[in-house]
């Protein structure tokens, strides 16, 4: 679906709502936060309404090859204490991914990451794991 941040239109915003209103087979929303930004007022509006419609989400924070480790550790932990202090229906795990980078030998991390996302989907949609 559409973003909600840089460049969002805002008949994106309203169609989502209303897709996630309607779908009632939906078992869990992936909100994708880019922790180079931090949590934006958009990003905790969102969630606050998701969790005031009472909708599961999961929050997957994207672009963490462009972070030292330190500040992805800084700027999660930061999600992490807005989140215990104000999410009611977040899923407890943060998922993290970047994109993979033959200069930063990053490959097997950016594989473990994606391997982690899909189990979280097939999980929310209650598909057995073999």
């Amino acid at each position: 679906m559409p973003g909600y941040g840089f460049r969002s239109r805002e008949e994106w915003g309203e169609l989502s709502m209303g897709y996630f209103a309607e779908r009632t087979q939906l078992k869990r929303i992936f909100l994708l936060l880019d922790p180079t930004a931090g949590l934006k007022s958009t990003d905790c509006q969102l969630m606050n309404h998701l969790d005031e419609s009472a909708l599961s989400y999961q929050v997957v924070l994207t672009k963490c090859d462009k972070l030292s480790p330190k500040a992805f550790s800084e700027s999660k932990a930061a999600i992490e204490k807005y989140l215990v202090k104000n999410a009611i229906c977040c899923y407890p795990h943060i998922l993290a991914v970047g994109k993979r980078r033959k200069s930063q030998k990053n490959e097997d991390q950016v594989e473990r990451e994606l391997s982690m996302i899909r189990w979280s989907i097939l999980s929310a949609a209650g598909i057995p794991l073999k």
